[in-house]
């Protein structure tokens, strides 16, 4: 993983270490409530599959590897059918408020669908935020939900669109970029690379939960199916990952 990202995504005036590459202040500034670095041979103990038991054929927690500083999530063909992978904090930490970053690579391929999510518990409650969503089609195809196109959304308990946005940008899989939420009780402030594409300031739109936090990469849904041209394997990397208060 990348070392000294020395930046918070956090706005003006927020008393913090302020964006220039769009990533979470240096560790020696701020003390993170979840962190991990992914600089190990394997998974830290914090990660499992909680998610994946509600869609076995979709979510799998055995694709997932680290190695050369990061966390490798592979969609694939298993069998007949494409095989996703998911990882999740859900049995280790979750936190309500604060900032959420993480650094992320996804693939390009039709079909493939990359999330970096925060949700309460799919048992439950379909509460969710997508700190970024992207259905990573080849650019100008499935009627433009492409790769140049990023949302970000937020769910209710019923797993309703209560809120969302959409970022339209180049081709958001031929470089790594930093995703960040600044969740408060009053609004919501995602970031891209250090930037703000979209503040919520609606109370009535807020989750008020603790949530964990999610990385999957799968194929299907809203994104279409895969066919001979989706990459197989396909894979999506994160860099890092940190939460503060």
């Amino acid at each position: 993983a990348s070392a000294g990202a020395p930046s918070s995504g956090l706005p003006s005036g927020s008393g913090s270490v302020q964006p220039t590459d769009g990533g979470p202040p240096p560790t020696d500034q701020v003390a993170y409530t979840f962190q991990d670095e992914f600089n190990g041979a394997t998974l830290g103990r914090a990660w499992g599959n909680h998610w994946g038991t509600a869609k076995p054929g979709r979510w799998s927690g055995s694709q997932v590897d680290v190695a050369n500083g990061a966390l490798t999530l592979t969609a694939e063909i298993t069998g007949s059918a494409w095989q996703g992978a998911l990882v999740d904090t859900f049995s280790s930490f979750r936190q309500q408020y604060g900032v959420f970053s993480a650094r992320v690579k996804v693939p390009q391929g039709r079909g493939l669908w990359a999330t970096f999510w925060l949700a309460e518990d799919w048992a439950v409650s379909g509460r969710e935020v997508d700190v970024m969503e992207v259905c990573a089609n080849l650019p100008g195809t499935h009627d433009g939900n492409d790769a140049t196109l990023i949302h970000h959304i937020i769910h209710d308990a019923n797993g309703d669109n209560i809120a969302s946005k959409g970022e339209r940008l180049a081709d958001l899989t031929t470089d790594w970029h930093v995703f960040s939420l600044n969740w408060r009780r009053d609004g919501m402030t995602f970031y891209r690379d250090g930037v703000v594409v979209w503040h919520l300031d609606d109370g009535s739109r807020i989750p008020t939960v603790p949530m964990a936090v999610i990385f999957s990469l799968t194929t299907g849904s809203w994104c279409g199916k895969p066919d001979a041209t989706t990459p197989n394997p396909s894979v999506m990397q994160v860099d890092w990952v940190r939460v503060t208060r």
